[in-house]
């Protein structure tokens, strides 16, 4: 049975240098590393300082913020400024007993109208890689379009190229 969780279950919040065990955790998760272009057998230490990188993060262009369930860090999701009414989204859950909820698509959205409403964004791009079936069918859930594919990726091995998808809002005239 695939129990999916409401918006209301879920929410965002900043990250902090205390989640740190959680991501640690996702990196011992091979599934987790190769769906989200994480490099396998990273140092603790190395993890680390890139995590207190994320967390003082204090560029205007770019937003982490946590995806929390009840209580719990679960993953993460990105918003980069490309330019007044582009961004560009990203999103990583960690848990993998989580995968498959409907959690990523609610967050997605919900970035979105944040996003559109506070800072004027109306194109979202985002990029997954070709293998990343999940996300793929997750970007064509909330009517992204792919728009470009780069096949000489060879991060994981030959044939998983990165896809690239554009949604564009409707411009509303008030």
């Amino acid at each position: 049975m695939n129990t999916y969780l409401k918006l209301s279950d879920i929410s965002l919040r900043p990250l902090y240098h205390s989640d740190f065990p959680n991501v640690l955790k996702w990196t011992k998760d091979k599934a987790f590393c190769h769906a989200n272009g994480w490099a396998l057998d990273r140092s603790e230490v190395e993890l680390r300082q890139w995590w207190s990188n994320q967390v003082d993060n204090r560029d205007k262009t770019f937003s982490r913020k946590g995806i929390e369930v009840k209580g719990k860090l679960i993953g993460y999701i990105d918003i980069a400024l490309l330019d007044k009414d582009i961004a560009e989204l990203g999103i990583a859950i960690g848990e993998r007993m989580l995968w498959g909820k409907g959690i990523g698509p609610k967050v997605v959205r919900h970035a979105m109208d944040i996003a559109h409403k506070d800072l004027g964004i109306i194109t979202f791009n985002a990029e997954t890689h070709e293998k990343n079936t999940r996300a793929r069918n997750m970007l064509k859930k909330l009517d992204f379009k792919e728009i470009d594919s780069d096949e000489s990726e060879e991060q994981f091995g030959p044939s998983n190229g990165t896809i690239m998808y554009q949604l564009k809002l409707e411009e509303t005239t008030e």
